[in-house]
């Protein structure tokens, strides 16, 4: 075929198969112009679609309210953190603490609609229903196969492409998979790509990093088959957080780091007439309404500490103790029942690091885990009773 182009001075840049598979292709041909090699950006210089990524960070750096901010701009078409925005569909795939995520999505729809955008028609999806991306066999999940045709859907209903799949959280969709071998990691990733191509979706898996806090718990295959790697820090003490590329294989590693604050944004009042809570994440720059104010020197007011604080504390502290936990034991951190005193301990841990006095009374965390098995965001375990209740996140 080779010198049969030749004589007709054909240029042949492309072998293929019968059935049209390209093989190789010659560097002539090559174009810097051609619009199949550009990267399809949705967040410019940050996230693009067809890729496939993991984001770590420890407990209590805000990863889901992050994605959710960056997922609340991608739906609308807004600029995110100053830079250029592509409007897609984004599907959250919430399987930790799927209320917790509706209640932080609601909050950043009001927040984005006071800051004057258009949230009425935001492409963005909330899926909820059990999402398992792992099978001993390497073969498509049932789960995969649902989570590809809804997001499908979601572009037609919307009439855009989809833009961002959000996996929340890395362990939970590897089900029975153990992210710390190689081969179950490579079928894990496997399934991201499978979910790439059939939506075209940049497809981001939110996951914990090992004790020494830096990188991806877990087989390396994690970070290894997967396009880029961002990691979230966030100092308590400064009140800011960091975005940075651990790896970055489609563009310029550089351009990936930003900052952000974790702010409390109230979203209702319960029976006892006490604010309810969420955790947003906002560029550190800002001062709109419902945002905390910097001052010249770029710090924020000292933490607060009223009723609702000290419960949303509690549950970030009970959260921590039951990740610790699992990770230890191997348990899903949703069946770990954690002591009173456990997360009394963490709790005063967190207080330190935010430059807040101790707790010396032990009846107030009891009170407050009561107050969330109300709620219904933990379930209490055990027959134990007073002091020593103990509970799990739900």
């Amino acid at each position: 075929r080779l010198s049969i182009a030749k004589a007709l001075g054909v240029s042949m840049s492309v072998f293929s198969t019968e059935s049209g598979d390209q093989l190789i292709k010659y560097l002539q041909d090559i174009g810097a112009d051609d619009q199949r090699l550009r990267r399809d950006w949705v967040v410019k210089h940050f996230i693009a679609r067809g890729t496939t990524s993991i984001a770590t960070g420890l407990w209590g750096c805000g990863k889901t309210a992050v994605f959710v901010d960056i997922g609340m701009h991608i739906a609308c078409g807004a600029p995110w953190h100053g830079r250029k925005v592509k409007r897609g569909v984004v599907l959250h795939v919430a399987l930790e603490n799927p209320y917790d995520v509706e209640m932080r999505v609601a909050a950043s729809r009001d927040r984005m609609r006071g800051d004057g955008h258009n949230v009425d028609e935001a492409a963005y999806v909330l899926y909820t229903t059990d999402c398992k991306l792992f099978a001993e066999n390497g073969s498509a999940t049932d789960s995969e196969k649902a989570l590809i045709k809804a997001a499908n859907n979601a572009a037609a209903y919307y009439e855009l492409p989809v833009s961002l799949i959000v996996i929340d959280t890395l362990a939970q969709a590897m089900g029975h998979g153990d992210e710390n071998s190689a081969t179950d990691a490579g079928i894990f990733t496997k399934a991201m790509q499978r979910v790439t191509v059939a939506t075209g979706a940049g497809v981001t898996a939110l996951a914990h990093p090992p004790k020494s806090g830096s990188g991806v718990r877990g087989s390396g295959a994690l970070q290894a088959n997967t396009d880029t790697t961002i990691e979230l820090s966030y100092d308590a003490v400064k009140k800011l957080g960091t975005i940075k590329a651990l790896k970055f294989r489609i563009g310029n590693p550089a351009k990936v780091n930003a900052t952000y604050r974790l702010e409390s944004e109230i979203v209702g009042v319960d029976e006892d007439g006490e604010n309810e809570t969420v955790v947003l994440a906002t560029e550190p720059t800002s001062n709109g309404a419902g945002i905390v104010a910097i001052d010249e020197e770029g710090d924020a007011p000292p933490a607060t500490d009223t009723p609702a604080d000290k419960l949303e504390a509690v549950m970030q502290a009970l959260t921590r103790c039951a990740d610790d936990t699992a990770e230890a034991t191997g348990e899903d951190r949703c069946a770990t029942g954690i002591a009173a005193a456990q997360v009394f301990a963490q709790q005063n841990r967190d207080r330190k690091i935010a430059g807040l006095e101790a707790l010396k009374d032990r009846t107030i965390v009891p009170r407050l885990l009561a107050k969330l098995v109300e709620s219904g965001k933990v379930v209490k375990s055990g027959v134990n009773k007073g002091p020593n209740i103990g509970c799990r996140i739900r």
